[in-house]
């Protein structure tokens, strides 16, 4: 959980940014910043934490990306592959980052 402490400040920019700055940013993240970001999506999925409301609204928005969000939650699969998914997934991010967030701060409690 070393991570979470490192990687709150980036997830919390991105949670506030518009949707094409954070497309932008996504883009141009290095290896360590999109590992950040695939962690986080993992924690969010994987978490038995989350009240069943969030955990609703979070199915709705991985619906229709499903296939591409869990690609970036497998640690086999490539980080040239990964980043250059994250941008195209730059605008439903941001709703879940606003679940993942409090989430990973419950966490570091």
């Amino acid at each position: 959980m070393k991570w979470v402490k490192r990687a709150l400040p980036l997830l919390q920019a991105l949670g506030k940014v518009r949707e094409n700055e954070r497309r932008i940013i996504l883009a141009n993240l290095d290896d360590e910043g999109c590992q950040y970001i695939c962690d986080a999506i993992k924690h969010v999925i994987t978490s038995k934490l989350l009240p069943r409301r969030k955990k609703n609204r979070l199915r709705e928005l991985l619906r229709e990306n499903k296939k591409h969000y869990r690609y970036l939650t497998k640690p086999k699969n490539s980080k040239r592959n990964k980043k250059k998914l994250l941008p195209r997934l730059g605008a439903g991010l941001g709703a879940i980052l606003s679940i993942a967030i409090p989430l990973l701060l419950s966490l570091l409690r």
